[in-house]
């Protein structure tokens, strides 16, 4: 499941993208930017964090989301 930008302010307290982004690379989770610049995630990669089956952390641009 898809985690936006929003679900991510709630979940981390963080507001601002980069603060977001920097929370979630620390602890191992993949993160990705879609269009403008809207961070985003995977329940599956927070999960895969929180089980400790989390792989090195990356940072992906995507392409406009359709």
């Amino acid at each position: 499941m898809k985690l936006t930008q929003e679900d991510l302010q709630e979940l981390t307290g963080y507001k601002r993208p980069s603060d977001i982004e920097k929370c979630l690379v620390t602890q191992g989770i993949r993160v990705f930017f879609g269009k403008g610049g809207r961070i985003w995630t995977t329940s599956e990669a927070v999960n895969g964090a929180v089980k400790g089956n989390a792989h090195q952390a990356e940072i992906v641009i995507d392409g406009p989301e359709a």
